[in-house]
């Protein structure tokens, strides 16, 4: 009866482990996140010192979003996130993500597609202010309302 009972004890908890456990998946929504990195003053960029910016959203913000700057734009560095400001006096650039195939290797044989911010010239393209004043702006597409605006004073060293 002993052998019996042992057994039955070993059969029942080696079945409680074969079930399959469930698991909750979150996924992130909603989230955005726009700032300078590195040691920096409040509100002077200084060339090559403090000129990078992380742009960083959930995918259902990357269709919604859209950066707006004034005198400057964006340059792609080595991390996708990091982007490294440049000074472009005079005239206008908006960030967006788009669609784009990945080319590089892969650990699957099919192309990834993934959304990326491009820099385009803005409709109104040239700024008729000749001053170092950078203003970076982000905006809800959706809504047309403005999310956050930056101004800043570009120094070169």
């Amino acid at each position: 009866m002993k052998k019996i009972n042992i057994a039955l004890f070993l059969f029942t908890s080696l079945i409680s482990y074969a079930q399959k456990k469930e698991t909750i998946v979150v996924k992130k929504q909603g989230e955005l996140f726009f700032y300078r990195t590195g040691i920096y003053t409040d509100s002077i960029i200084t060339k090559n010192i403090a000129d990078t910016f992380l742009v960083k959203m959930s995918n259902d913000r990357k269709e919604s979003i859209e950066l707006k700057l004034l005198n400057a734009t964006f340059a792609k560095t080595f991390d996708e996130n990091l982007f490294k400001l440049v000074y472009t006096p005079g005239m206008r650039y908006r960030m967006v993500y788009a669609n784009s195939v990945h080319d590089g290797i892969t650990l699957t044989s099919n192309k990834e597609n993934r959304k990326h911010l491009e820099a385009h010239i803005a409709p109104d393209g040239a700024s008729p202010t000749g001053s170092k004043e950078i203003v970076i702006e982000l905006w809800d597409t959706k809504t047309d309302k403005l999310i956050m605006r930056n101004a800043f004073v570009y120094k070169e060293k």
